[in-house]
C-alpha cells in the first residue's frame, strides 16, 4: 500500500515538475525566457506542466512568475511543418547540437529570466557573449537596464 501511495506521489511530483520547450525548427542561438513581464503571454499548459513555444526570434516574454526553483525535468523539441517534434539532447559533445548552458538571473526587481544556448558548442567560441548580448537586448526592450 506504502509502495502505491509513494508512486503516486512522485508521479504528481514529476507532473508539476516538467516542463517543455517548442522551439522552432533549424533554432540555433541564445533562448531567453522573461517573466514578469506585465505585457507578456501565459505559457500554453499540459497536464499542469508549462509548454514554452519560443518564438523564431528566441526571446519569450511571460507575465506569469518564474518557477519556483527546485529540480525540474525539461524537454527541449524542436516542432517541424506539420508540429512533428524531434529532442534536442542536452549535453553530449563539443560538435553535436545541443542545448547548453543554461543560467537563471534576476534584477531584483520582479524581472527574472532563464536562458540558454542551442548549437554546436565547438562550433563557435562566443556563444557566452551572445548569450550575454541576448539576455541584455530582452532586458533593454522590457524597459530595465
Amino acid at each position: 500500500m506504502f509502495g502505491a501511495t509513494a508512486l503516486v506521489a512522485c508521479l504528481l511530483w514529476l507532473a508539476r515538475s516538467s516542463q517543455t520547450h517548442l522551439l522552432p525548427q533549424g533554432y540555433v542561438g541564445p533562448v531567453v525566457i522573461l517573466f514578469g513581464d506585465p505585457g507578456g503571454g501565459e505559457p500554453r499548459r499540459e497536464r499542469l506542466r508549462p509548454i514554452y513555444e519560443i518564438p523564431s526570434n528566441g526571446v519569450l516574454r511571460l507575465r506569469t512568475s518564474a518557477p519556483a526553483p527546485g529540480l525540474y525535468l525539461v524537454r527541449y523539441l524542436y516542432v517541424a511543418p506539420g508540429r512533428a517534434l524531434r529532442e534536442i539532447p542536452r549535453g553530449g559533445n563539443n560538435d553535436e547540437l545541443q542545448v547548453f548552458r543554461g543560467v537563471n538571473g534576476s534584477d531584483g526587481e520582479g524581472l527574472r529570466w532563464t536562458a540558454y544556448i542551442v548549437g554546436t558548442p565547438g562550433e563557435r567560441e562566443n556563444w557566452f557573449e551572445i548569450q550575454e548580448q541576448a539576455i541584455r537586448e530582452a532586458r533593454t526592450t522590457f524597459g530595465r537596464h
